[in-house]
């Protein structure tokens, strides 16, 4: 039995078309028409209805084509045989492997949903795939429709992604699994995910600190110090850039406090919650790679000076891509 995944995908461009995200998961474009032909052979849906099908707040429903995630699986037959009518036994042990291809196919959701996280560690886009749609194919004796995933609020920046840079890209997201990962990188990644679906600002900020704060905060006393610090260290790759990084930190944090023990959020603009974002992204780049135990980066960040720590994580980190395509310079602009 062959089931079809269809997953409507937002933000991106012609550059990432026949993109591998997994061995089984890649990115093709399709006419509208051709994905209702593929979706619905009978054509109940017109073309102007898609947009409902497939929660049109991703797609551009002024384009006449949609970039799609695309992927066909294989599990073993469900069927009856010849039998008119399947004994319990029969009835039960056809459950029992639809309930499994159904936790397996959840399974394929998640590992899909955490590529398209680490995809966003290297654009400065939400690049997305909330909802994916799994179908079997035509003529198959069990019919299976499953639809995962949860709706997003998608920001509309397009991602460009150089061809130069896709064999470095796919490497990463072929190497990298989270759930083998230290339990503190675990947390970071899931808060800094967990950012998207949120809409009010206050929250995002909330929710992004808490990620680099699992990531640096050690149980010392003065938490703005040390975070400012360790990303300053860990980022800045001269004295000045450290400096900087630094001075924003103490800025993003004071907004962070006068959200928590003020209620206020007098301090909070969209440009500090992007420079979060953009800091945070560039550590999580490097820290889910290096893999460290907490406490070696914690040793590592207080015995180096600023400037230093960032370069000898650069000399590490393989896939050439320190400042290429990465969050800092990959809108477009």
């Amino acid at each position: 039995m062959k089931v079809k995944l269809m997953a409507p995908l937002a933000n991106v461009d012609d550059s990432i078309v026949g993109f591998e995200i997994t061995s089984e998961v890649l990115v093709t474009k399709y006419n509208v028409e051709k994905i209702i032909e593929l979706l619905h052979p009978k054509k109940y849906v017109k073309p102007v209805e898609l947009g409902y099908l497939w929660d049109s707040a991703l797609l551009d429903l002024k384009s006449d084509d949609i970039y799609v995630l695309e992927g066909t699986f294989k599990f073993p037959d469900i069927n009856m045989g010849d039998s008119i009518a399947p004994s319990m036994e029969l009835l039960w042990d056809m459950h029992n492997r639809s309930e499994a291809i159904r936790e397996k196919i959840y399974a394929i959701s998640g590992e899909i949903r955490e590529k398209m996280g680490l995809l966003d560690l290297f654009y400065d886009s939400q690049v997305d795939a909330p909802k994916h749609y799994f179908n079997t194919e035509r003529g198959a004796h069990f019919t299976l429709n499953i639809t995962t995933g949860e709706y997003r609020k998608i920001e509309r920046r397009v991602a460009h992604i150089p061809s130069e840079h896709l064999p470095n890209v796919r490497k990463y997201l072929w190497e990298v699994s989270m759930g083998e990962k230290k339990e503190y990188l675990q947390i970071a990644f899931s808060y800094f995910r967990d950012s998207y679906l949120q809409e009010d600002p206050r929250i995002v900020m909330l929710q992004l600190m808490m990620a680099v704060e699992a990531i640096f905060n050690m149980g010392e006393s003065d938490i703005a110090y040390i975070i400012s610090r360790g990303m300053s260290v860990l980022l800045g790759d001269s004295i000045d850039e450290s400096r900087e990084i630094y001075r924003m930190m103490k800025k993003m944090y004071r907004a962070r406090s006068g959200i928590i023990h003020g209620g206020s959020a007098s301090e909070l603009d969209s440009a500090k919650i992007e420079h979060l974002r953009k800091y945070l992204k560039k550590c999580l780049r490097f820290l889910i790679h290096l893999d460290l135990k907490k406490e070696t980066l914690y040793d590592g960040i207080t015995e180096s000076g600023y400037g230093e720590y960032y370069k000898t994580a650069k000399d590490r980190f393989p896939y050439n891509l320190n400042d290429l395509g990465s969050a800092d310079n990959a809108s477009g602009n």
